[in-house]
């Protein structure tokens, strides 16, 4: 454990040296939200979905600390995401060896570890991921245990807009892993689990209306990248939508309008990210990219089946949270910089870590 600290802190020296605390566009929003919490104003609106971050930034305002305690703070929660992944795949394999080539490639990721420095929700969503995966396997779904971990999952969700498809992907995990000790009570969490998601359906047709005008503006662009047009999709029809609506009927009957327009769309989001290289990136940058999801990717499917056997609940877990946020962007667009695969690498780490087929014996989680 002590070279992979070292290690870290190494990458989180060269990475503060280089790009110091970076305050980005988004930034500006959650700081403007702060703001208003000190005027003693909880501000309406988009920004609402970053809450907990916002939050966050307004503590470091009130006790004077500014933002390099923020930096500092995202940089101490990452260290203990990078343990509870070493120790989740030392526990679940019970390799030393393997614990550590996955932790180490997630300390050493520049394009994990590149989010600590800046002024965005992404560090701590990636961490509180990890954290609170981790915390979800040693809990064995034992109710007091899960209770004591459920202000991290409240903080994570409230971190980003796709923040609920974490509890999204919780509500699976109870599924499969009741499945496996009480189908009866399966069969309660799935009635109750369709109830809720028509409930939540109604919940986000009349709050999603900036995500309506994204995705009007980027699918009639043929947007891939968000905010890049060097590389976009023509529609087979004339697609245009005038009329002033934002509820997801707009999303139904866009799509439907040239459903082969939208799945060729879709598959190159996929594709860039999954891929994660970018036109604009340098090859040296692009290479590195491949080069090291290569590794995650062959690592992970190599020891995927292996996983599923052993830990069902928990691959469902971090299976549908990966496919939940990948289907999100399908259906929107993937970022100019590598901001929605990163929240995506620590699962992927985690099942690439594999089981210890000798030990661990079937079982919901």
């Amino acid at each position: 454990m002590l070279v992979l600290g070292l290690s870290f802190l190494l990458v989180q020296v060269l990475l503060h040296y280089k790009f110091g605390v970076k305050i980005m566009y988004d930034s500006t929003r959650y700081i403007w939200f702060a703001k208003e919490l000190e005027a003693g104003v909880w501000p309406g609106g988009y920004v609402n979905w970053y809450a907990a971050y916002c939050v966050v930034i307004f503590l470091a305002h009130v006790s004077g600390t500014g933002y390099a305690a923020v930096v500092l703070l995202q940089v101490i929660v990452a260290f203990a995401a990078l343990y509870c992944l070493f120790q989740a795949v030392f526990e679940l394999s019970g390799s030393l060896a393997r614990a550590f080539v996955i932790a180490f490639l997630f300390g050493t990721s520049y394009q994990v570890q590149l989010w600590n420095t800046y002024i965005l929700t992404e560090s701590l969503f990636i961490s509180c991921i990890l954290i609170f995966a981790y915390l979800l396997y040693k809990s064995n779904a034992k109710k007091l245990l899960l209770l004591a971990v459920l202000p991290l999952l409240v903080f994570t969700v409230l971190l980003r807009p796709n923040g609920f498809l974490l509890a999204g992907s919780l509500v699976l995990y109870f599924i499969v892993y009741a499945w496996h000790t009480n189908k009866y009570v399966a069969k309660l969490l799935i009635g109750a689990t369709g109830v809720a998601a028509v409930g939540l359906l109604f919940f986000l047709n009349s709050n999603i209306a900036a995500f309506v005008e994204f995705f009007k503006l980027s699918y009639l662009n043929g947007e891939i990248i968000c905010g890049y047009n060097g590389l976009t999709i023509s529609p087979d029809n004339n697609l245009t939508y005038e009329d002033d609506n934002y509820t997801l009927s707009v999303v139904y009957e866009l799509i439907s309008a040239d459903v082969l327009y939208f799945f060729r769309l879709a598959l190159a989001k996929f594709f860039f990210l999954f891929s994660d290289v970018r036109p604009y990136y340098t090859l040296s940058h692009n290479l590195y990219i491949v080069g090291f999801l290569a590794v995650v990717y062959t690592l992970m499917f190599r020891n995927v089946w292996g996983f599923i056997q052993k830990q069902p609940a928990l691959f469902v877990f971090l299976g549908s949270f990966i496919l939940l946020n990948a289907g999100l962007i399908m259906i929107t667009y993937t970022d100019w910089d590598g901001r929605f695969l990163a929240p995506l690498i620590g699962p992927m780490l985690l099942i690439a870590g594999g089981v210890d087929k000798g030990k661990l014996k079937p079982a919901g989680n």
